[in-house]
């Protein structure tokens, strides 16, 4: 059930964001990574794993803090790696879940 409501949730803030189909990997591949803008309790990491695996089964996170964890401003939360194209169109949504 909370698999089917992450899916729900995770679809419509991407349908929002004009993604609407999974990408597949592409041939330029990137690191990003993820900065905390201000100090906080991280949360989202599980829906963010399991949109990521869905929509781009290609893209690579690894975090450097867990689930519940403090978080500091200017704190690396995660490293993406994988298709440029895919992180550029996924980093909103993927921000406004860790948000």
């Amino acid at each position: 059930m909370l698999i089917s409501s992450i899916d729900r949730w995770t679809s419509a803030l991407l349908a929002d964001d004009g993604v609407d189909m999974p990408f597949m990997g592409g041939n330029h591949n990137v690191e990003a990574k993820i900065i905390a803008k201000s100090s906080g309790i991280l949360a989202g990491c599980a829906a963010v794993d399991h949109m990521l695996q869905i929509w781009a089964g290609s893209l690579q996170i690894s975090w450097s803090h867990g689930e519940g964890r403090s978080i500091s401003s200017g704190d690396e939360i995660a490293t993406l790696f994988g298709d440029k194209d895919a992180i550029l169109s996924l980093e909103r949504t993927i921000l406004n879940i860790l948000g």
